[in-house]
């Protein structure tokens, strides 16, 4: 399914959020597994943004008053309603409450950036599939096997396996997760495990990280579905494991140009494991949620500004504009040449509201989506390639960083 960005929505109290909140599941393209409304949660399921992974689950719990949280597991079971392999405890949440506030929705089949806003107070959470692994060996076991030691796995493909090496299994039946060791490979399709602790059913996968998934706070304080580091021994429940930026202490390189261009650069969002002793780079996002650096001046960086990506033009309107145009009589553009790219309006009325064009002319644009508030001969703008907006409070992934999520409405 298609990302779906919606920017600001207001709600009159949980229930309308919650709502909204289901829709926007709906609009990603998740599905919905377990419907326990009538105790105050619901179980959403994903199999990441390229369709390629198993069922991944994610709990949204709103039993306690005026908060929202959520648990990942790698199984749950709809009609015992009882998850596993999972999340050890719940890490992340947000804030509502019974009069109005606002949330920001980002997200696709591989993640949902979900944020609160509270008067001035910004609460944020991050749960989704890691699509771009660092540890890429992987195969399907193409027939069942039992417990045992010794046991001859048959595989699509035994390619980069390593005789005494460890990895993991995972079972696409609700059996379970296990950490296991290769003692030979026979040959092009098959691997002898030293030992398995339980049954697998065909179509399991065995690898490096055959399935991560993953809850975080706003603070970059991750759970991840995955049977401890891709290094080190088994463990019944899940590590502990953050999102970083690159280059975590050199941000002021990153935050701003002072040769003059006066750009920011952003960063992807590397998840790596921090269990002590076992540190390991998992795998990273970089493109519709990014990270943006928040540092010093001299420009000042704020909660739902907007990074313009690649600016391509930009000036004050003339005014007379609609709700769904911007016109400017001093510009002489050709025909369409912004079409499908980004206005930002930067100041004045209707300032941080981003829209997708879908036409111009000389001298006026025409987005795709209604104005909230339409702009007038006070508003300035910019066109750009892409637009990216900080969600939720400065410095809460790492010092210096905050989550960026694409605009695209």
């Amino acid at each position: 399914m298609a990302y779906k960005s919606k920017y600001l929505q207001s709600h009159a109290n949980r229930a309308a959020f919650l709502t909204a909140l289901w829709q926007q599941f709906t609009d990603m393209g998740w599905t919905l597994h377990d419907n326990m409304d009538g105790s105050s949660y619901r179980i959403y399921s994903t199999t990441g943004k390229n369709a390629d992974r198993f069922p991944n689950y994610f709990k949204i719990d709103f039993s306690t008053a005026n908060t929202v949280a959520v648990t990942a597991y790698l199984h749950w079971n709809a009609t015992t309603h009882a998850g596993t392999a999972g999340s050890s405890a719940t890490v992340t949440s947000v804030t509502t409450q019974e009069s109005t506030f606002y949330s920001f929705m980002y997200g696709d089949l591989g993640f949902l950036l979900l944020g609160t806003k509270l008067v001035t107070t910004y609460y944020t959470m991050l749960l989704g599939v890691l699509s771009n692994k660092r540890w890429t060996t992987e195969t399907t076991i193409t027939a069942g096997i039992a417990s045992g030691s010794n046991v001859s796995v048959p595989v699509t493909s035994s390619a980069g396996f390593l005789v005494g090496k460890s990895y993991q299994i995972v079972s696409n039946n609700g059996e379970g997760r296990d950490w296991v060791t290769v003692g030979s490979i026979p040959d092009g399709t098959h691997l002898v495990i030293n030992t398995i602790s339980r049954t697998y059913t065909s179509g399991s996968k065995i690898g490096n990280l055959p399935e991560i998934f993953f809850v975080a706070n706003a603070t970059g304080v991750c759970q991840s579905a995955m049977q401890n580091d891709v290094v080190g021994t088994a463990s019944a429940t899940a590590n502990t494991t953050a999102l970083y930026p690159p280059l975590i202490n050199m941000h002021t390189f990153l935050n701003y140009d002072w040769r003059g261009d006066q750009q920011h650069v952003l960063a992807p969002v590397f998840v790596a494991e921090t269990t002590s002793t076992k540190e390991s780079l998992l795998g990273y996002m970089d493109t519709e949620l990014m990270l943006c650096p928040t540092g010093s001046p001299p420009v000042t960086i704020s909660p739902e500004d907007v990074y313009c990506i690649t600016p391509r033009d930009a000036g004050t309107s003339t005014g007379t504009n609609s709700t769904t145009t911007l016109n400017d009589a001093g510009k002489a553009w050709a025909t369409n040449a912004y079409a499908n790219k980004y206005l930002v309006i930067t100041g004045g009325s209707g300032a941080g509201q981003t829209r997708k064009i879908a036409s111009n002319t000389a001298t006026a644009i025409t987005i795709n989506t209604a104005w909230t508030t339409t702009p007038d001969a006070t508003s300035t703008y910019t066109i750009c390639d892409s637009a990216y907006r900080i969600i939720g409070s400065i410095s809460q992934v790492q010092t210096n960083w905050a989550y960026c999520a694409k605009e695209d409405i």
